[in-house]
């Protein structure tokens, strides 16, 4: 009788079988796991099994390790809760309920809402410069006064009356600013009139929020910390100035857990941010793993997001602009949720000690991720290509991370960085059949990245310059 021949190995669990930063018995439970993980469903179309396969080969153990990391190092700190940010932390704090199901621990995880947008309106005493980098931030977007207005929870007709003040028309509200126009709006967020107006506007919106976070435990003086993805840490800046303003300000400072960190942040006293696979703020140390909106999609959720807080009978609660994020569900994200966790289930269930470190798995996360990042599979490019994503905190303009575009319009974006929106460009080369623009991408790129680098550090450094003079 013909045997039937055993199905081949992926290409991340071949790689996970070479490394020679594991013992090959750890090397050999990894990539096993692995495929038992992958095998243990099929799908009959792509997207699916793509998801499938990858939550299994890849996010599962990134995020696996992430989260083993984590809570090692809170009970290390003596850190007696731990939040896990939305909408990020959904598939993280589930990671976590099962690792302490098979190693207890004293730690307390908690699930706490918000955005950027949610805290940043309540956070804001000011418009100082740090706020004015948040809400003008122009990157990769064409600002408008509506669109700046969004951010603040507002509509340009709310504040006509001071906008006109500063030669603002309503037919102005919609079209582009110039450099003129936008600094014109600045100096309108910094007048007295309009911040005034602004902070009597959001008053409500403070202390709903500050009510939530009391019920929720971050008013306490215990020492806790937060998880979330990353990359600047905005959202615990944000948290620890809602906390000043309302006079509780934890005495030990807050502990920030992030996969990765990307820039220099603003860093409030006391506090600390603590980096799992990068810190690209001090050093250009894996930088090739650099890609804030696929890690973001690894992470995502079917919710929708936190705008904001309401009070029902003494009781605070999130407002969710959707109760479902649509595109995310259609995409297939629930999928990928499932597969992460099963691979989590078996794991733990093989896990060799309690004592296993996470660390000696830094160089095979490294290369797995290099190789999903740098060289996706056809497949990979289209399932994920397609994901559905928006870096702008308000979501307005949602779109693939990898679109397919036609050779004149890659380069017309190169020439022109402000519509240069390609979240993840390798895949969106492969998808758009451009092969030698493929080629010359993976030529340019280390000198891009080291460019890159050194850029953020110059410009960090200048900014430290003009914040010592003006403190001086």
């Amino acid at each position: 009788m013909n045997s039937i021949p055993p199905l081949p190995m992926t290409g991340y669990e071949e790689a996970i079988l070479q490394s020679r930063c594991l013992p090959r018995d750890d090397r050999g439970l990894w990539a096993g796991i692995c495929r038992v993980t992958r095998l243990s469903r099929h799908y009959a179309d792509q997207q699916s099994r793509t998801i499938w396969d990858t939550g299994a080969d890849l996010i599962g153990p990134t995020f696996f390790f992430f989260i083993w990391w984590v809570i090692r190092m809170a009970a290390q700190e003596k850190i007696k809760t731990l939040y896990f940010l939305a909408r990020d932390g959904q598939v993280l704090i589930q990671i976590a309920r099962l690792i302490v199901e098979r190693y207890p621990t004293n730690t307390e995880f908690k699930y706490l809402y918000g955005s950027r947008q949610a805290w940043l309106i309540p956070s804001i005493r000011e418009f100082g410069q740090k706020e004015m980098d948040w809400v003008m931030s122009d990157w990769w977007y064409r600002v408008s006064i509506r669109s700046i207005c969004k951010r603040l929870g507002l509509s340009p007709e709310d504040m006509n009356e001071i906008l006109n003040q500063f030669r603002f028309a309503k037919n102005d509200f919609d079209r582009t600013l110039n450099n003129e126009e936008k600094s014109r709006l600045k100096d309108c967020l910094r007048s007295e009139i309009f911040q005034c107006w602004f902070q009597q506007r959001s008053k409500e919106d403070f202390e709903n929020t500050v009510g939530y976070f009391r019920q929720e435990g971050l008013l306490k003086e215990e020492c806790y910390g937060l998880v979330d993805i990353g990359w600047r840490g905005n959202q615990q800046v944000a948290l620890n100035k809602i906390l000043q303003k309302a006079g509780c300000q934890p005495k030990k400072g807050i502990t920030g857990f992030y996969f990765g960190l990307t820039e220099a942040v603003e860093k409030c006293a006391g506090d600390t941010l603590q980096a799992f696979l990068f810190d690209l703020s001090s050093s250009s140390r894996r930088f090739q793993l650099r890609n804030n909106h696929l890690y973001e999609a690894f992470a995502a959720s079917e919710e929708g997001r936190t705008i904001g807080f309401g009070k029902k009978a003494n009781q605070f609660y999130p407002i969710l602009e959707s109760p479902v994020n649509q595109p995310v569900v259609d995409w297939g994200i629930q999928i990928q949720q499932e597969s992460i966790l099963h691979f989590c289930q078996k794991f733990l269930a093989h896990c060799p000690s309690e004592t296993f470190r996470e660390e000696y798995c830094f160089p095979v996360l490294e290369r797995l991720l290099d190789q999903f990042i740098s060289r996706p599979s056809v497949s990979e490019a289209e399932v994920y290509g397609r994901f559905p994503m928006d870096g702008e905190m308000t979501e307005s303009n949602v779109q693939e991370i990898a679109p397919v575009v036609s050779r004149k319009d890659f380069w017309l974006a190169c020439l022109d960085l402000k519509n240069f929106h390609f979240f993840w460009v390798q895949a969106s080369l492969l998808r758009s059949k451009l092969y030698f623009e493929k080629f010359l991408w993976k030529l340019v790129l280390p000198f891009l990245t080291v460019s890159y680098f050194w850029l953020q550090r110059i410009l960090r450094l200048r900014q430290e310059h003009r914040e010592h003079a003006s403190s001086g």
